[in-house]
């Protein structure tokens, strides 16, 4: 499902690939009774375009339904990795990780009742 921000408001496209194109078709007919919806099927894929203002929107959102949807994420970091910077990542690691460790096990240590014999002290007086 992918939820598009159009000048009209939210629009939401969903994208089902089945076995065989008589089963998209069949599924098809079935999505066609949703209110306001516009399914498009094509081969073994089936669009359905829900919240559309115009026709226009929902046929402009339903094309190329073979095709991958591609996305863009803009990275700030742009710095590359050297063999020096990883081989100090992996050294600070180990060491965070090595001193959460000691700081567990001395924790643990003083919490509760250890794994050594406990003696009550009973004695009559």
């Amino acid at each position: 499902m992918i939820r598009y921000e159009m000048a009209s408001g939210p629009v939401l496209k969903v994208v089902f690939d089945y076995p065989s194109p008589e089963i998209a078709k069949r599924a098809s007919d079935g999505f066609r009774a949703i209110r306001g919806s516009f399914v498009r099927a094509e081969g073994s894929h089936v669009a359905v375009i829900l919240d559309a203002a115009t026709q226009a929107e929902a046929e402009e959102l339903a094309t190329g339904l073979g095709e991958p949807e591609t996305m863009n994420f803009d990275l700030a970091y742009e710095d590359s990795v050297t063999l020096d910077s990883a081989i100090a990542m992996v050294f600070h690691g180990s060491a965070l990780g090595g001193i959460l460790a000691l700081l567990r096990r001395w924790w643990r240590r003083n919490e509760g009742i250890g794994e050594s014999a406990l003696s009550l002290h009973l004695s009559t007086r």
